[in-house]
């Protein structure tokens, strides 16, 4: 398998169904603007522990996508909060300021849903820029968008916010026709593993559109 370093995203963000709109709208806007989504859900392998996983795909992966919102209780956690995105996060964090000089390279971006929540929260990365997105998939497309134009290494702006969200809602209004040519329905793509689904029938579509919406 050849890896794509430098267009590799890693996406560390709440694995729910109340999360999946956010994921979704990341995803499609990590592929429309020509990069490589990267999560743990990518591939189920028993014989991988999960932590090693993890640090695998951010060895292989130059930017990364941290949503640390989820602080509340969780009920799935017997009414405890969920550290899973701060602990990633601070892997992440790790590689870049311990790592070899490819990975001091690596670039971070950090959601969070409200306005200097992370103060409260994660207070250790005071005086790093966060993009608050408001629970608002255009807001995170946005969010995400400006991450990747800085770090595109391009030399020429990727799409607007407004284009890519654009491509979105037509994406959303040819979906029912997508999943009936895969024969996998909405419910369906809303759950966890079907994450990987998602990825490759956006990835088609940007295939079969992208001549017309080209940026």
């Amino acid at each position: 398998m050849t890896i794509n370093y430098d267009g590799n995203v890693f996406i560390n963000c709440p694995f729910d169904v109340e999360y999946a709109p956010l994921l979704h709208a990341i995803t499609f806007a990590v592929q429309f603007l020509g990069f490589v989504p990267r999560t743990a859900l990518e591939v189920q392998d028993c014989g991988e522990l999960r932590l090693q996983k993890i640090v695998r795909i951010i060895s292989e992966s130059r930017l990364s996508i941290h949503d640390i919102s989820r602080v509340e209780p969780s009920a799935a956690a017997g009414g405890l909060p969920r550290f899973n995105m701060p602990f990633e996060c601070g892997l992440c964090f790790g590689a870049i300021k311990l790592g070899s000089r490819k990975h001091k390279e690596k670039k971070a971006l950090i959601l969070d849903a409200v306005p200097f929540q992370y103060l409260k929260t994660m207070s250790d990365i005071n005086g790093v820029d966060i993009e608050i997105h408001e629970n608002n998939p255009n807001k995170v497309i946005a969010n995400v968008r400006r991450f990747l134009n800085s770090h595109s290494g391009l030399g020429r702006p990727l799409c607007g916010e407004a284009e890519v969200q654009k491509a979105y809602q037509a994406f959303q209004a040819d979906l029912p026709r997508l999943l009936a040519i895969v024969k996998i329905t909405a419910d369906e793509l809303a759950s966890l593993d079907k994450w990987r689904d998602f990825a490759y029938i956006v990835d088609e579509w940007v295939k079969e559109k992208g001549s017309a919406i080209a940026c």
